[in-house]
């Protein structure tokens, strides 16, 4: 049953990292237009500079819950 599960994940692999990149990149332009610094949305997210980066990056490694 893993093996099914592990293929499955890697056919939708492509299309979440495009989802997620697109995400953060919205993420990234709102702050932008805001002027807001990468310190200030991160302290106010509470998470750190690196994982509001990551976010932005759209990186698949940061938890759900820090978006």
């Amino acid at each position: 049953m893993a093996i099914i599960v592990s293929i499955m994940e890697s056919k939708n692999l492509p299309v979440l990292n495009r989802i997620l990149a697109g995400l953060g990149e919205n993420i990234r332009l709102a702050r932008l237009r805001r002027r807001f610094s990468a310190s200030l949305v991160s302290e106010r997210a509470g998470i750190s500079r690196p994982t509001l980066r990551a976010i932005e990056r759209g990186d698949s490694g940061v938890s759900i819950g820090a978006y």
